[in-house]
């Protein structure tokens, strides 16, 4: 995973590009992943100690003024990704109104992941997956979009119907 990820990292312009990374997975192979290669992780939730997800994360990243202190321009950090688990995260639970990211979840019972089920598709217009899936279509729609498959069955209708309609 972290081979591919920074092979796709090299290939992107210099300028503010992330590599976006969309996953169905629950697992966190992709995190460790990038842990193990310093590669910042924009996945939807804050860098604090209660992290709680807010899709606008996406918006955002890592940048310093220049060197230059005769300009005004910024020097993106390097090794930044956005990581969209559409289909929820073994680490993501529900308390109350919000959905949080802990370490433990020991005690938790309303994990936030969506199984394979007949009600995936009605699953996917709750908090946060229509957060994620929004996200995902505007992602597919941008000019120049590479998309990457690797495991993907194309069985889960609502989410074919986004890629082919791109």
């Amino acid at each position: 995973h972290l081979s591919i990820m920074k092979l796709l990292m090299s290939k992107l312009d210099k300028d503010d590009s992330k590599l976006e990374v969309v996953t169905t997975n629950y697992d966190k192979v992709i995190e460790k992943a990038a842990e193990k290669g310093k590669i910042t992780v924009f996945d939807g939730f804050g860098f604090d100690s209660h992290p709680v997800f807010d899709d606008s994360w996406f918006d955002w990243n890592l940048s310093k003024k220049s060197q230059d202190s005769n300009t005004n321009e910024v020097e993106y950090k390097p090794n930044v990704i956005d990581l969209l688990k559409i289909h929820g995260s073994i680490d993501w639970f529900r308390e109350k109104k919000e959905i949080v990211k802990k370490v433990n979840g020991k005690n938790v019972k309303k994990q936030v992941m969506i199984f394979p089920s007949s009600d995936k598709y009605k699953q996917s217009y709750d908090k946060p997956y229509f957060e994620l899936m929004s996200h995902f279509q505007n992602i597919l729609r941008k000019p120049n979009t590479l998309l990457l498959t690797s495991g993907f069955s194309f069985s889960d209708d609502h989410i074919s119907r986004m890629i082919i309609d791109a």
